[in-house]
C-alpha cells in the first residue's frame, strides 16, 4: 500500500493515473467514463489502494454532480424544447416507457425487491449524453436526422431523469440532494437568459473535470465481489439495452415515417446506460433505497455497455448495412415508400431545370437562391419534418431517403439539367452518380467536408 504525504499528493497521483489510463481509453476510442471507474477500482482498496483523501474526491464528485446538473438545466429552455420535435417526444418518452417496463419484470423475475427493481429498471432506462454527443460530433453527425432525433431524446431523457432524482430524494427523512437540486434549479432559470451559451461553453470543461472524481468515488467503492456475483444478471440486462432499446428506438422512429436508415442509426445511438444512471443509483444507496451488490450490477452494465455501445455509433452505417437483409420485420411501421411514391409522382407532372437532395442550412439556401433566379426546383430530403415545414413555405419537396434505391426510379431525372448533392459524404454522393448517367446527361454537383477527398 503506498501512503502519500498530503491530500494534493494523493489526488495528483490519481489524476496522473487517470490521464495515462484516459489516453489508453481515447487510442481504443473507448468512452473516458470507463476509464475513470477503472482508475477509481485500480487505486481503491480492491486494487493499489493509494486513494485514503475519501472526503476530498467526495467534494469534488458533488462538485461535478452539481455543475452536470446545472448545464442540464441550461437546456431546458422552452423554445429549445419545443424544437426537439414531436418524433423525439415520441420516440423518448417511449422508449424510456418500454424499456422501464421490460426492465422492471425482468429484476423481479431475477428475484429482486420491488425497490431495487425499480432503480434497476430506471437505470436501464436513460442513455448517456456524454458518449452520444462526443461520438456523434466526431463523426460530423450532430445535423443529421439521426443525430437530431438523438439528441430530442436525450433532452427529453435529462428533464425526465432531473425530475426523477427530485421526487427519490424528497422520500428520504431529509431531502437529499438539495445542494445539487438547487443548481438544476438555477440552471433552468439562467436557461432563457442570453447568458446561458457563454455559461455552458465554460462551464462544461470544469464540469468533466469534476465529474472524473464521481466516477473515479464509485470506482473506489466497488467490491469486486459484487461483480463477480452480478455477471450474469448484468449480461442478461445488459442484452436488454444493447439490442431492446435500439429496437424500440428504431420502431417508434420508424413509426414516424422517418427512413429505415434514420430509425436504424438513431436505435443504435441509444444502446447504453447513461453517466445519470449510476447518479441515479448513487442517490438510491445514499438513501438507503438500494446496497452496494446493487451498485455493483448497475455499475457493470454501464461498463458492458458503454464499451461495445461505442462500436454501435461508431460503426453504424456498417451494421446498418447487415440489418438491411433482417428490416423487413419493420416493414409495417416504417411505410416511407407509400409516401415517397406519391410525393415523387405528384413532382413528376411538371419538368425541373435542378434536382436538390438535402435540406440542410446549405440545400435550402441553395433551393432559395435558384428559385429567385427563376429556376425551377425539386428539392428531396429524408427528414419528414423538415420537408412538411418547407413545403408550407412553398418549395416543391419530395420525402427520400440516398439509401433508398428505388428513390431514384420514382424521381423526375429526365427532365433535369442539373442534380446537386449538398448531403456531405462521398459515399452517399456517388449513389446517385449511376442513376443520374442512366437517365439523363444532366451535370451533377457534389458536396465534400474536405478538400482532399478522394474524387
Amino acid at each position: 500500500m503506498t501512503t502519500f504525504s498530503d491530500p494534493f499528493s494523493e489526488i495528483a497521483a490519481v489524476l496522473a493515473v487517470a490521464a495515462a489510463i484516459g489516453a489508453l481509453a481515447f487510442w481504443l476510442r473507448q468512452p473516458l467514463i470507463i476509464a475513470f471507474i477503472f482508475v477509481g477500482i485500480l487505486l481503491g482498496p480492491a486494487g493499489l489502494d493509494w486513494v485514503h483523501a475519501l472526503d476530498q474526491v467526495d467534494l469534488f464528485a458533488k462538485l461535478g454532480i452539481g455543475l452536470l446538473l446545472f448545464v442540464v438545466g441550461l437546456k431546458l429552455d422552452l423554445h429549445l424544447i419545443r424544437s426537439v420535435g414531436r418524433v423525439a417526444m415520441v420516440a423518448g418518452l417511449g422508449q424510456m416507457t418500454l424499456t422501464a417496463i421490460v426492465g422492471y419484470a425482468v429484476t423481479l423475475a431475477l428475484g429482486m425487491t420491488p425497490m431495487t427493481a425499480f432503480y434497476v429498471a430506471a437505470a436501464l432506462t436513460f442513455s448517456s449524453t456524454v458518449i452520444i454527443v462526443k461520438l456523434l460530433s466526431d463523426k460530423r453527425e450532430i445535423d443529421a436526422p439521426h443525430g437530431r432525433i438523438a439528441l430530442g431524446i436525450l433532452i427529453m431523457q435529462d428533464i425526465v431523469v432531473v425530475i426523477l432524482m427530485i421526487g427519490l430524494a424528497s422520500l428520504g427523512t431529509e431531502l437529499g440532494f438539495s445542494k445539487e437540486v438547487g443548481a438544476f434549479v438555477a440552471g433552468v432559470a439562467l436557461a432563457a437568459t442570453p447568458y446561458k451559451a457563454i455559461l455552458a461553453a465554460r462551464l462544461v470543461s470544469l464540469r468533466d473535470f469534476l465529474l472524473l472524481f464521481f466516477f473515479i468515488d464509485l470506482g473506489v467503492q466497488i467490491n469486486m465481489g459484487h461483480f463477480g456475483a452480478a455477471l450474469g444478471p448484468a449480461i442478461l440486462l445488459s442484452v436488454i439495452v444493447l439490442v431492446g432499446k435500439p429496437i424500440m428506438v428504431m420502431a417508434l422512429v420508424g413509426s414516424m415515417r422517418y427512413s429505415k436508415h434514420t430509425a436504424v442509426t438513431t436505435g443504435l445511438t441509444m444502446g447504453q446506460i447513461s453517466e445519470f444512471s449510476l447518479i441515479l443509483a448513487a442517490l438510491g444507496l445514499s438513501l438507503g433505497h438500494i446496497d452496494r451488490p446493487t451498485m455493483g450490477l448497475i455499475t457493470l452494465i454501464g461498463l458492458i455497455t458503454f464499451g461495445l455501445s461505442t462500436y454501435m455509433i461508431l460503426y453504424s452505417h456498417r451494421f446498418y448495412q447487415w440489418l438491411v437483409p433482417t428490416l423487413g420485420i419493420f416493414k409495417l411501421a416504417i411505410p416511407f415508400a407509400d409516401e415517397r411514391q406519391s410525393d415523387a409522382a405528384q413532382a413528376s407532372s411538371s419538368p425541373f431545370d435542378t434536382i436538390v437532395f438535402g435540406l440542410g442550412r446549405y440545400g435550402r439556401n441553395l433551393v432559395q437562391e435558384l428559385r429567385q433566379r427563376g429556376t425551377s426546383v425539386l428539392s428531396v430530403d429524408f427528414d419528414p419534418e423538415r420537408v412538411r415545414f418547407w413545403r408550407e413555405r412553398g418549395l416543391v419537396a419530395v420525402y427520400g431517403d440516398l439509401e433508398d434505391i428505388e428513390l431514384f426510379h420514382d424521381l423526375p431525372l429526365a427532365d433535369a439539367q442539373w442534380v446537386v448533392s449538398t448531403i456531405p459524404g462521398r459515399d452517399k454522393c456517388l449513389v446517385l452518380l449511376p442513376f443520374r448517367d442512366a437517365a439523363t446527361e444532366a451535370a451533377s454537383l457534389l458536396t465534400s467536408r474536405q478538400q482532399d477527398e478522394p474524387k
